[in-house]
């Protein structure tokens, strides 16, 4: 997410914390490492909109986690 500067430790921790599928996983990794939608999508064949819709969910877990975790709030 650009809104929020990923380390090893977020990513543990919201991983743990959010039951991520298999796809929210793929998609949250090249999300951090700074992928477009489009590489994502044509490295997994997926469509850009199914990404779209998939970083939507990780914005609304890590939202949804952030109050009762230790993770800095998203910048708005």
């Amino acid at each position: 997410m650009h809104d929020l500067v990923w380390d090893k430790r977020m990513l543990g921790v919201f991983t743990a914390l959010a039951c991520l599928t298999e796809e929210e996983t793929i998609v949250l990794m090249d999300w951090a490492h700074e992928r477009s939608v489009a590489s994502t999508a044509m490295t997994h064949h997926m469509s850009a909109s199914k990404v779209d819709k998939i970083r939507r969910r990780l914005r609304q877990k890590y939202d949804g986690i952030q109050p009762y975790a230790d993770l800095p709030p998203r910048k708005a």
